[in-house]
């Protein structure tokens, strides 16, 4: 009964550490962005700061997620020195509790933390992005690729001979017509 509540103690240490090192980085890269923002648009006529807020407010999803693992391990640090501060891993120890034990609570929420960041936060960050590239380019005028859907999209390409941009007029869903089962049978 004390290991669960203890457990319970420590995950949301953990969980809280994370969250407020994440918050402060979501709020570092907002106002770095917007400020960013503002200096690449001074040159262009009746921009509003609410427009600019908005389209930082859809870019920095997408920028933060790339920092969630640091905030993870920050705050774990974080929570564990804290913790060793305040005695309270002393304490814990001296109570007969193992490392893993309270070291466990950690691990299984930075497992659910990594989950909803991969089934949930990425497909919203991503749409976002897309409205904030969108909203940009209509702010900007210069890429009318999205204006006019016609045109085709512009796809950036890594190989090892260098870097290739490419312009596709569109796309197929639905590559099995285009491969007859003779391609797809495994190979001897």
């Amino acid at each position: 009964m004390i290991a669960g509540k203890l457990s319970r103690y420590f995950g949301w240490r953990f969980l809280s550490a994370v969250l407020a090192v994440f918050a402060g980085t979501l709020v570092l890269t907002a106002m770095i962005d917007f400020l960013e923002l503002l200096r690449r648009s001074a040159d262009i006529k009746d921009v509003s700061p609410f427009l600019i807020a908005q389209i930082t407010l859809f870019r920095v999803p997408f920028i933060t997620e790339r920092v969630m693992p640091f905030a993870v391990l920050v705050g774990a640090m974080f929570c564990y020195l804290n913790l060793s501060r305040r005695l309270e891993l002393a304490v814990a120890r001296a109570a007969g509790v193992s490392a893993w034990q309270f070291i466990s609570p950690a691990i299984i929420i930075a497992a659910l933390i990594g989950i909803a960041l991969t089934t949930i936060y990425n497909p919203i960050s991503a749409n976002l992005r897309e409205l904030s590239t969108r909203l940009e380019a209509d702010l900007s005028g210069r890429d009318k690729g999205f204006r006019n859907p016609g045109s085709g999209f512009w796809v950036r390409q890594r190989n090892d001979d260098g870097q290739a941009v490419i312009n596709a007029k569109g796309y197929r869903i639905g590559w099995r017509k285009h491969f007859p089962a003779r391609y797809l049978r495994p190979l001897p």
